[in-house]
């Protein structure tokens, strides 16, 4: 996959523009208010991983234990978790980012592209069949019983009594 010439030249500006825009921001507002800003943020992100992220977490977690793949749920926890870093890192870019983020109908929409550019039903999950095929690796599992009792009894602590 080839990443797009703006995005390349982006990585190694943005520390700098975030560093120069930190430091207007410290001509116009003073020094204080910038760090206090820069110190808001970083503890607004910490808040952010530990409660929406658990939560998110637990949600995924149920979900895979109804049988249901989330994938929904692990985008938007994909996207907290960003937010969340991006707001710990000190600039104004990489917060602005993390609030765009932490909204929902950004995420959705976010989301619904990266689903429909991956093939991916973006309500369900699901992966999304091409000209009647969908493509998987599988492996057949045999498990015997006789196996599986015998390799109990050679266990420490098992056994006859």
């Amino acid at each position: 996959m080839r990443i797009p010439l703006i995005l390349r030249a982006a990585v190694p500006l943005l520390p700098i523009l975030e560093i120069v825009l930190l430091i207007v921001l410290g001509s116009e507002l003073g020094a204080l208010p910038v760090i206090g800003l820069l110190l808001a943020s970083a503890v607004l992100g910490a808040l952010l991983l530990r409660h929406h992220g658990a939560r998110l977490v637990r949600e995924i977690e149920r979900n895979l234990n109804a049988g249901r793949l989330p994938l929904a749920e692990t985008f938007r926890a994909a996207c907290v978790g960003a937010a969340g870093v991006l707001l710990i890192l000190p600039g104004v870019i990489s917060d602005a980012v993390a609030l765009v983020l932490v909204l929902p109908p950004l995420q959705r929409l976010l989301y619904n592209l990266l689903a429909r550019g991956l093939g991916v039903d973006g309500g369900s999950g699901r992966a999304a069949a091409r000209d009647g095929i969908i493509e998987a690796d599988y492996e057949i599992v045999e498990e015997r019983r006789e196996e599986v009792i015998e390799d109990r009894r050679d266990e420490p602590g098992r056994g006859e009594r």
